[in-house]
């Protein structure tokens, strides 16, 4: 996967297929964005914190990068 364009990247990312809506990206961040909230791994350690914040920052990414925003 990562030899694959950035495009690419971002859809698997957030488990999308070819020919998503915005409507769809949304919906799938929000998905992924539940699984590692940072706010989920508060009774974790720092380490664990820190992936999981690192995980959701990539998931914010793939967002607005699928829906043309720039940040």
């Amino acid at each position: 996967l990562a030899s694959r364009p950035e495009h690419d990247q971002m859809m698997a990312r957030l488990g999308l297929s070819a020919g998503f809506n915005d409507t769809q990206v949304i919906s799938a961040f929000r998905r992924a964005a539940r699984r590692c909230h940072p706010d989920r791994f508060t009774e974790l350690g720092a380490r664990e914190r820190a992936l999981a914040e690192q995980r959701f920052i990539q998931f914010e990414e793939a967002r607005d990068k699928l829906l043309g925003v720039s940040v």
